[in-house]
């Protein structure tokens, strides 16, 4: 902090610099990443949260941004933007926020999200000054004990078999993660995810190489239901040294397990998570995984890794049986 600036922490997305005085753009102000504002509008209005009215300003726009992926895909996101500020909130002074998002790969399905954010307390150091503490809300982020990707190259790959049984009906399909090009100067790598080859492409995923990956980011890219949007209630993440075998080979993995209780208009649904992480594996270092929900079961197990068209370990993602 100094006379003309404030730095603002936000847990994994880092540091952000505010000016004391003066304007601050919108890009800046919310993400480095979001595209040019459309249709913006600002409001004044009244937003109650836990039982409180905050005296507001709402801020609503869209963005709209087509990129092409290092395979050459093209990806169109659209995202709708509310968000309540209050001069009456300590840092940022958000009060709530609603983002819809649509993603859409060509030739590929359509993926839609809603995030919903609301202030839970705030206050100076110790002292709250509203609502709760950060100890009382937060469930910090939990990262791997290495970074999975710090010996990445371009072409890195490891193909996980999935089972997914649902009462009677079984699913069966093969995830390949890929890293893509490594040209990027900010330690990051794009992870492309994919499910059955190019029939349903994930997404893509940016990951560092110097700071372990936390479990929570990775398991998003192979649970829909973290990525459905509505409340969420997360557990504790629990790290556990421990060995796994998977067709023969014994790795030494590190295992992540927590759960979650989502809420949304079909209720509240308990879903438990176990994966284990080698950094001994190419990609994300996924060795193997469970989730469980209530009514159906997912699990993951590595099928082979390996660089570029070189096999490492066990069969090419197009020649894993599923």
């Amino acid at each position: 902090m100094t006379d003309d600036q404030v730095v603002v922490t936000t847990g994994e997305h880092g540091e952000l610099k505010r000016p004391r005085t003066g304007n601050v753009t919108l890009p800046d102000f919310l993400s480095k990443d979001l595209a040019k504002p459309e249709d913006f509008q600002v409001a004044d209005e009244k937003k109650t949260v836990s039982g409180r009215e905050f005296a507001c300003q709402r801020l609503s726009w869209s963005s709209h941004e087509t990129k092409t992926t290092p395979k050459g895909n093209e990806l169109t996101t659209v995202a709708r933007w509310r968000v309540w500020l209050s001069r009456d909130a300590k840092c940022d002074g958000i009060v709530a926020a609603t983002t819809e998002l649509s993603v859409t790969a060509k030739g590929a399905q359509e993926l839609t999200s809603t995030t919903e954010i609301e202030v839970l307390g705030f206050g100076n150091g110790d002292k709250v000054e509203w609502g709760k503490k950060l100890e009382e809300v937060v469930v910090p982020a939990t990262r791997l004990p290495f970074p999975v990707l710090a010996d990445a190259k371009a072409g890195d790959w490891e193909a996980l078999r999935m089972t997914r049984s649902d009462g009677q009906k079984v699913e069966r399909g093969v995830f390949t993660c890929r890293v893509e090009g490594l040209e990027r100067d900010d330690g990051y790598v794009v992870v492309d995810v994919r499910l059955d080859g190019a029939s349903l492409r994930i997404g893509d995923f940016d990951f560092s190489r110097k700071k372990a990956p936390s479990v929570e980011s990775l398991v998003n890219n192979f649970a829909p239901a973290r990525r459905a949007g509505g409340k969420v209630l997360r557990s504790k993440v629990v790290l556990e040294d421990t060995k796994k075998t998977v067709g023969g080979k014994e790795l030494a993995c590190t295992r992540a397990s927590f759960s979650d209780d989502f809420e949304d208009s079909r209720g509240v649904r308990h879903v438990s998570y176990a994966f284990f992480f080698s950094k001994d594996v190419r990609g994300p270092g996924i060795v193997a995984a469970e989730i469980d929900e209530v009514t159906s079961k997912t699990e993951l197990e590595l099928a082979g890794f390996g660089r570029l068209d070189t096999v490492e370990w066990g069969s090419k993602p197009e020649d894993v049986k599923k």
